[in-house]
C-alpha cells in the first residue's frame, strides 16, 4: 500500500491542484515512503434533506449525507503500537 492513497496533501491536491510537493499533485505516481505524510482529515457529512431514515448504520437503511466541509478543529496525536511502529491519528484539540 503506498501512502499517497491515504495522505491529506494528496487529497488537498486532488481538490485544488496544489500540494506542498511536487509528488503531492503527480496522481501518476505514488510513493512508499514520505516525511510530509499525514492522515486524510475527516468531512463532516449532513443528511440529505428530508430522508427519514437513520444517518448511519447498515449501508441498506440509511439515508444519504452531504459533505458539509472538513474537520479544522484537529491535531495528530501519535499512538505507539511498540514492535509494529507508530500511527498518526486525527484527534479534536482540547478547547479551552
Amino acid at each position: 500500500m503506498t501512502l499517497c492513497r491515504r495522505c491529506e496533501h494528496r487529497a488537498v491536491g486532488h481538490a485544488t491542484g496544489e500540494g506542498p510537493r511536487y509528488e503531492c499533485t503527480d496522481f501518476g505516481t505514488s510513493k512508499f515512503s514520505c516525511y510530509m505524510y499525514q492522515p486524510v482529515k475527516p468531512v463532516i457529512l449532513k443528511k440529505e434533506k428530508g430522508d427519514k431514515r437513520p444517518q448511519f448504520g447498515a449501508w441498506f437503511t440509511t439515508s444519504r449525507s452531504e459533505y458539509n466541509g472538513v474537520c479544522e478543529d484537529l491535531e495528530l496525536s501519535v499512538v505507539d503500537y511498540k514492535k509494529k511502529g507508530k500511527a498518526l491519528l486525527w484527534v479534536r484539540k482540547k478547547l479551552g
